[in-house]
């Protein structure tokens, strides 16, 4: 089974990236995590930066505020520009 994960980050008006990955790095409140192939269906808010480790071992890096980051069924979407509310 392919592992690779399919990554889009979408800024409020545009996709900024899209392309294949090994992996995604980022922030959340409880720290630093990786979203790895065949990962479980995951949602959570992300900042500091997200690492986009690319097949073949090439990094993109996007310096961030505030995003949501949904993973599902290796399939990985980012969503920055979005005001979020802390409960």
């Amino acid at each position: 089974m392919d592992k690779t994960l399919t990554v889009t980050i979408h800024d409020a008006d545009k996709v900024i990236y899209e392309g294949s990955a090994e992996s995604v790095s980022s922030y959340n409140e409880r720290g630093n995590f990786d979203i790895l192939g065949f990962h479980s269906q995951f949602i959570c808010i992300v900042n500091k930066t997200i690492t986009v480790h690319e097949i073949g071992g090439g990094e993109k890096e996007f310096t961030i505020d505030m995003g949501i980051l949904q993973v599902f069924k290796n399939v990985v979407d980012v969503f920055l520009g979005i005001d979020v509310i802390r409960v």
